[in-house]
């Protein structure tokens, strides 16, 4: 089944009401369907055929919405991608993908057109008109075709969309995901908790992430929610629409929450109306939790998926017993194992890789039959993530297998430290990994973000997580740093430090312990 025709069997039975918003205008749930239904006779009418892969190069803006119904209606295969990457490595995806289509917008077209030169159509939005000629304006699109109610029907194991990693190990690699694993997300009974039927939703995710898509199928699509969406994250603009359109659910990657927190504590914002702060993508520093609901109100939800799960694996509970640290139990119809090394399950309580089969598990990776067997096995998708369940079943995300540091012997994760750092008052974030040493093979190395007004020493910042962690785990090397580089979706970019650790531990803020 195509996944649109299951979100309509919902979206039909609701009256009118505001599907959108977007810097200061509303959209009526029926005005962005219609234009999604002419955008899809558009796409026919240029060729787009069913399982045709459609690349979207995007920030978020009001057209994503029909962009992504419009690209489904006609049977196409979305390719989000984030359009903050490079030109060479948005070039890179496209030829993998072999996109044939490529829907962009004006401030983006020199980056795509200029540079690429594929045989795809290129779609723009807002160039008001006048265009070249081997450009095709979405507008016309738009305008040209009738309302019809095109919708191309999809076996469950085609694709609806691949969205590629971000290719921390090696080239970026395209996740497949079929209309089932879409389908499954839409139906899954755990969101009917987020009680978001009719409320109001702040997107300031990116779109093309599958954390802000996921959001986008289950409370617009299915619920008739109202969407406020941000074209990019800002922590004092987050908290002034919180407080002006009254959000009740709030989803967020761990550091634009950290970000959001420091500014609620320097300002006053009326968060009162907020329920959820759905926190997903990464872990988040247990020991903040208590602060979150208490100065911002509202209840802390911990999630956890993989672009790989269709971004949801397990979830704490909105109306049970929430663990400290636990990212909750696996998601109805996911069923998690705990593996060592070669593959057995492990004792409840006991540490290793996070394996998980179920609806959300991806079909494979776009062209790399390898890559796939090797994630893939036995019918469990092995995720790189290294955790444990409890004798409850609640699941608790230790680090990734890739981030372990391998000290002497002694396996160190970076998660453990950096949750140690921010207990230390003063310090705003950091960023914990290994760097090579002579004697031990790694050594522990932190870049460390201080708040306003604070100075610290390494010596003082060592001695403070000896309180919470043993001494061969502490930072050997500290660099004070202005900010941390991030990825678009708010995640720090360690692949950024990790290559430029040499220029970072020689400068003058560093210490050598």
């Amino acid at each position: 089944m195509n996944v649109i025709k299951l979100a309509l069997n919902y979206r039909e039975k609701r009256e009118a009401f505001t599907g959108l918003i977007f810097e200061n205008k509303s959209f009526f749930n029926e005005e962005i369907s219609s234009e999604a239904r002419r955008f899809a006779e558009g796409l026919k009418d240029i060729g787009v055929k069913p399982g045709d892969i459609v690349a979207t190069i995007l920030p978020n803006c009001k057209e994503i919405l029909t962009v992504y119904e419009g690209v489904l209606r006609c049977g196409g295969i979305l390719l989000p991608i984030i359009f903050a990457l490079t030109e060479p490595e948005i070039t890179y995806i496209l030829k993998d993908s072999e996109a044939k289509y490529i829907i962009t917008s004006k401030e983006l077209l020199d980056k795509i057109h200029n540079t690429i030169r594929l045989k795809a159509k290129i779609i723009v939005i807002g160039v008001d008109g006048v265009i070249a000629e081997d450009l095709i304006d979405y507008r016309f699109l738009v305008e040209k075709y009738a309302d019809g109610n095109l919708i191309t029907d999809r076996a469950g194991d085609d694709l609806a969309m691949i969205m590629y990693t971000s290719g921390t190990t090696g080239k970026p690699k395209g996740v497949m995901l079929t209309h089932d694993n879409f389908c499954a997300s839409l139906e899954c009974p755990f969101y009917e908790a987020l009680n978001v039927e009719g409320g109001i939703v702040l997107i300031t995710l990116p779109m093309n992430h599958v954390f802000g898509l996921a959001i986008w199928l289950y409370s617009y699509c299915k619920h008739g929610a109202t969407i406020v969406l941000h074209r990019w994250f800002d922590p004092v603009k987050t908290l002034q629409d919180i407080e002006k359109f009254k959000i009740s659910l709030v989803p967020l990657v761990p550091t634009m929450l950290l970000m959001i927190l420091e500014e609620a504590s320097k300002n006053t914002y009326d968060t009162s109306s907020v329920r959820f702060w759905f926190v997903a993508a990464a872990p988040f520093p247990p020991h903040k939790i208590k602060e979150v609901e208490e100065r911002l109100g509202g209840i802390f939800i911990h999630d956890y998926g993989l672009t790989e799960t269709m971004g949801d694996l397990s979830c704490q509970d909105p109306n049970g017993i929430r663990k400290l640290g636990s990212v909750g139990k696996p998601m109805p119809g996911m069923e998690v194992r705990i593996v060592d090394d070669n593959g057995n399950e492990v004792p409840r309580g006991e540490w290793g890789e996070i394996t998980v089969r179920g609806w959300g598990v991806m079909k494979g990776y776009l062209n790399r039959p390898k890559e796939t067997s090797e994630v893939l096995k036995g019918g469990f998708l092995y995720t790189g993530d290294i955790g444990y369940l409890d004798e409850d079943g609640d699941l608790f995300i230790t680090d990734r297998k890739k981030n372990m540091i391998l000290r002497g012997g002694e396996n160190i994760y970076p998660l453990e430290i950096e949750n140690a750092l921010y207990k230390i008052k003063g310090i705003s974030e950091v960023a914990v990994f290994g760097i090579p040493d002579p004697k031990y093979g790694e050594k522990v190395a932190a870049c460390v973000v201080l708040k306003a007004g604070y100075h610290m020493t390494q010596d003082e910042i060592v001695s403070a997580c000896l309180k919470y962690i043993p001494k061969y785990k502490c930072p050997k090397q500290i660099a004070f740093v202005k900010e941390l580089p991030k990825t678009q979706t708010g995640k720090v970019d360690k692949k950024i430090l990790l290559a430029n650790a040499n220029k970072i531990f020689s400068a003058d803020n560093v210490k050598l312990t």
